[in-house]
């Protein structure tokens, strides 16, 4: 199974996400948007695990709840990946709270290391909002969503647990599933 760990994104937010990507959804350019019920931000892909090996990465993410206590993230801003020259991701970057969510990565990092996960090199936190179909040809639409990001309203995210999720792709995109919650608590 695809598996990977996230903070999901609570509904009030998911509603300020949605209005957001409206107003950047009016193009010729082919995006796939990524649907309501899927906004969330990836701490850690692990990509195809067995469901013994998914048992111990349950087990040891335990230990990051318990040792990563809650905190809040402000996300605001919108861009590109891999640039704006060739985007193949539209997303939303976090303005505030970056120390903390790069300490939260790096306990799940060192929690499932162990197992033979590789540790993220450059972690790029952020919430994808589509990804690019074709190729953008329109510089005044790029334009246009990097000044919606710089006026845009600040979105604050309370970040009281993290899932460990299974990813199953279909046709008609993937589908998440919660394989476990985990409540943070630490210190």
């Amino acid at each position: 199974m695809r598996v990977f760990i996230a903070i999901p994104i609570e509904n009030v937010l998911k509603d300020n996400i949605a209005k957001i990507t409206k107003n950047i959804m009016n193009t010729s350019v082919k995006i796939k948007w990524v649907e309501y019920e899927n906004y969330h931000l990836t701490l850690k892909f692990l990509g195809d695990v067995s469901v013994s090996q998914t048992e111990k990465v349950m087990k040891n993410l335990k230990n990051v709840s318990q040792n990563c206590p809650p905190y809040e993230m402000i996300l605001q801003n919108l861009g590109f990946f891999p640039n704006n020259k060739k985007p193949k991701v539209v997303w939303m970057g976090i303005k505030e709270g970056i120390p903390r969510i790069r300490r939260h990565s790096e306990l799940v990092d060192n929690a499932v290391a162990p197992l033979g996960f590789e540790k993220e090199r450059r972690p790029v936190f952020h919430l994808t909002l589509g990804r690019i179909r074709s190729d953008i040809t329109d510089g005044e639409y790029i334009a246009r969503v990097e000044e919606l990001g710089k006026n845009m309203e600040p979105v604050k995210l309370n970040v009281d647990r993290f899932d460990l999720m299974e990813s199953r792709l279909t046709s008609k995109g993937p589908i998440y599933t919660i394989l476990e919650e985990y409540k943070m608590d630490g210190n």
